[in-house]
């Protein structure tokens, strides 16, 4: 599980992911955001993703401010806009959270870029920003060597 935060901007985020990935984040973001309704806020909605990794850092990291769950929402609709946009369809998890999550966030903070994000790369002592392009990087490369180079329709 991970938050691939290559920038502050969701839509810059989404867009830097190859196809894989993109796929992969929609639906874990889906079960972050899923597990801190259920937890934090007591969302009993059957739509949400069950609980899950409740002590992983990126679900702490939601966890700890309103912000970082605006932020991450948004992040999730721009990952489903950037799917639908490269494969014309919409993602089975987007058809499931996508009217919810809209709900939920008529309840929270307005959005923002300006929050603390975690840092949960390789590169931990690197600023985030960096440290998340150099992991897709290394990933990317790691993926190459294995016949299976990134794609982005």
């Amino acid at each position: 599980m991970n938050i691939f935060v290559v920038h502050s901007n969701p839509t810059i985020c989404a867009r830097t992911l190859d196809n894989v990935r993109l796929n992969k984040m929609i639906v874990e973001t889906g079960q972050i955001i899923s597990t801190v309704l259920r937890t934090k806020y007591n969302d009993k909605t059957k739509k949400l993703y069950k609980a899950a990794y409740l002590n992983h850092p990126c679900i702490k990291w939601a966890q700890e401010n309103p912000q970082h769950l605006v932020w991450l929402i948004h992040l999730f609709f721009e990952y489903t806009k950037e799917y639908t946009f490269r494969f014309h369809k919409v993602h089975l998890t987007e058809k499931t959270l996508n009217k919810h999550l809209r709900n939920i966030l008529k309840n929270l903070p307005p959005f923002t870029t300006q929050i603390k994000f975690y840092n949960g790369s390789f590169y931990k002592k690197l600023p985030v920003f960096k440290a998340y392009r150099l992991t897709l990087k290394e990933k990317w490369k790691q993926d190459t060597l294995k016949g299976r180079p990134p794609h982005f329709n």
